[in-house]
């Protein structure tokens, strides 16, 4: 029994909390990255149905010249296309920590196999499999490194900022009447309506 508490204690320096950190970036990139595929293959569709339609162009909030409803839609392609090649660079960069142990040497592993390091690198690739990642990280501390995170986050705040830009285009053309956002019977709050696209 003493030997089963002190292999279940050194698993559990083992910090399994940290792997389950890269576990859910991984699972919510694989929620979002099909989504914003989505989201580019309808709004390159809206843009080819519109690439004929005029609307005027504004610079710093001034009539500018005519453009086309299509090629507005397409700057907004063009940025969610920049997103997801960082959103997927992302997800494919974030590898499994493995079995490293409390400070990354693998030491308490190396003690629980008497020494045999061949037996820790079999676990460490087991458990990295089960996991469901295809490779770890070589080298590591107690925790992965937080450039992991960083990397997630600096691409989702990017891609937050494509977001903000389209919904503010939008809502600068209705400002402007370019669309509209028309309200049907019985509607309550507002909702925008492509179909009405666009009034000029």
């Amino acid at each position: 029994m003493y030997a089963l508490t002190l292999i279940l204690s050194l698993a559990y320096t083992d910090r399994f909390s940290f792997k389950a950190d890269l576990i859910f970036l991984r699972s919510g990139l694989d929620i979002l990255l099909p989504k914003l595929a989505t989201v580019i293959s309808k709004l390159t569709d809206f843009a080819k149905t519109y690439s004929s339609m005029p609307c005027l162009g504004y610079t710093h909030g001034q009539p500018a010249q005519l453009t086309t409803v299509g090629k507005r839609a397409c700057l907004w392609v063009s940025d969610l296309l920049m997103d997801l090649r960082n959103l997927e660079r992302a997800r494919s960069d974030i590898r499994f920590r493995g079995v490293k142990g409390t400070t990354g040497t693998q030491a308490s592993f190396l003690a629980i196999f008497n020494g045999d390091h061949s037996k820790v690198e079999e676990l460490d690739e087991l458990v990295t499999r089960k996991a469901g990642f295809e490779s770890a990280y070589i080298i590591s501390s107690q925790t992965y490194s937080r450039k992991i995170d960083v990397d997630v986050a600096n691409a989702l705040s990017s891609f937050g900022t494509t977001c903000q830009r389209i919904g503010s285009d939008i809502r600068h053309l209705a400002m402007m009447k370019e669309i509209e956002e028309p309200f049907e019977k019985d509607q309550i709050g507002r909702r925008f309506n492509w179909r009405s696209l666009p009034s000029s």
